[in-house]
């Protein structure tokens, strides 16, 4: 077992995290009335500094340290998505570089707004964590980048509370995909589930702290010296299958992405159960079919609304993962191209968001940020003026799919070249790519 890269000291305090008083500081915010997330005279408007550190000469209350974190946590997380559309337009016209670059911040924005949520404060001068009570404890310094993940990381392994409310981040009909899990397969444990998700998906992040060699060189050093390249049938086959995977339902903003999760979840507890039963690998379809079709009695015997999963679907062992999965298992020193920084980005900001969904749920804010949204909808170019608004805004994703849909047509088409997709007045670049949409209809009930 590697060695906690935390002294005693910090691990003690990160113990203490705990949500309490993030959602308790979002309960008190006037939206409505004020139309911003903090008043303009709050001790940190404009960030955190130095001086608000525990003994600085601007020390900053837990309390409006509370209220700066329940700010940051959507705020971050609606930063990472935007992060993502600048990383999908630069894939999409040709310029890996800058497409690896962007997905790193979106991975970093993911994993601030998910440690905003738990209570821990990485601000790159000084570091904290709040307790139940909103008190302040003070970490070592680090910087953020290395502070984001290392917390985080460790916060998943080893404090309950955080992996909790990890694991209560992707729900499928109200039962979060860790307890769906657990229902077909009662011995695991639903946080360890949810721990190696992010784990997992951290991967950039923790390389970027350790070794900056290859996310340097895309972000600084001249492109022609670090291969990479963006593929247009790659880069191609990657958007369209994210939007197809992006698409809402009433109540559930992920539910399409949520089902392949799930269905990957399955498929390894499955595999794994076999071979815990002494079946060699490589496991035959037949058999892990078979013990798939177990597995879904279980869960649904547990709780029937899962049924709306189709069996076929869940059960299939011929029936690769999505590319999102596929890709985010890629973990290359020096990648070829940016798929899997860009798959891992979108799997955390998935995560980021449902613990936002529940932050604002639980603070009875779910319907509140009306005036944030709309204020974004017209900045971010999704329409021209606020009237404008769909009286649904899941609405909003139909031109991004239907976008996709023409793209992947003027390609089949014969138009396999970047000049001739960008010459065609039916290939919508910005549509493809405005993956901030997705805030939209995910932080509005």
């Amino acid at each position: 077992m590697a060695a906690s890269p935390f002294n005693q000291a910090d691990e003690t305090a990160l113990l203490l995290a705990d949500r309490s008083s993030i959602v308790q500081a979002m309960t008190t915010f006037a939206f409505p009335a004020t139309g911003a997330w903090l008043p303009g005279v709050h001790v940190a408007i404009a960030g955190i500094e130095k001086d608000h550190r525990p003994g600085g000469a601007l020390a900053i209350p837990g309390g409006s340290l509370s209220e700066y974190l329940a700010a940051a946590a959507p705020t971050h997380c609606a930063d990472g998505w935007s992060y993502l559309s600048r990383a999908l337009h630069s894939y999409l016209m040709g310029d890996a570089h800058s497409s690896w670059h962007f997905s790193y911040y979106a991975e970093l924005r993911a994993a601030q707004s998910i440690l905003s949520g738990l209570g821990c404060g990485a601000f790159n001068t000084w570091n904290c964590v709040l307790d139940a009570h909103g008190a302040i404890h003070s970490l070592a310094k680090r910087p953020t980048h290395e502070m984001v993940w290392l917390a985080l990381g460790f916060l998943i392994k080893s404090s309950t509370a955080a992996s909790s409310e990890i694991a209560a981040a992707t729900k499928i009909f109200g039962e979060s995909v860790p307890d769906i899990v657990q229902y077909a397969y009662p011995g695991v444990n639903a946080a360890t589930t949810s721990s190696s998700w992010i784990s997992d998906w951290l991967y950039d992040l923790e390389v970027g702290a350790e070794d900056k060699g290859f996310r340097n060189r895309c972000s600084y050093n001249p492109h022609i010296l670090t291969p990479h390249r963006a593929n247009v049938q790659e880069s191609m086959e990657l958007v369209t299958s994210l939007w197809k995977v992006l698409e809402p339902s009433p109540g559930a903003a992920f539910l399409q992405l949520d089902k392949h999760i799930v269905r990957s979840a399955l498929r390894k507890a499955a595999s794994d159960s076999l071979r815990l039963r002494g079946t060699p690998d490589p496991i035959a379809a037949a058999a892990l079919e078979a013990e798939l079709r177990a597995a879904y009695e279980r869960l649904v015997g547990a709780a029937p609304v899962l049924q709306s999963i189709p069996l076929d679907f869940l059960a299939n062992p011929l029936e690769q993962d999505h590319p999102l999965l596929q890709h985010a298992q890629d973990y290359s020193a020096s990648p070829a191209t940016p798929r899997p920084v860009l798959a891992r980005a979108s799997l955390l900001l998935r995560v980021a968001t449902g613990m936002t969904q529940n932050l604002l749920r639980d603070a009875g804010q779910e319907s509140q940020l009306g005036f944030w949204l709309d204020d974004l909808a017209e900045l971010q170019g999704l329409v021209s003026q606020r009237s404008e608004m769909p009286s649904s805004r899941m609405d909003l994703y139909l031109d991004c799919v239907d976008a996709s849909e023409q793209f992947e047509s003027e390609y089949a088409k014969g138009k396999t070249s970047l000049a001739a997709l960008m010459g065609s007045p039916k290939v919508r670049t910005h549509l493809l790519s405005q993956a901030e949409r997705v805030v939209q209809w995910s932080f509005a009930s």
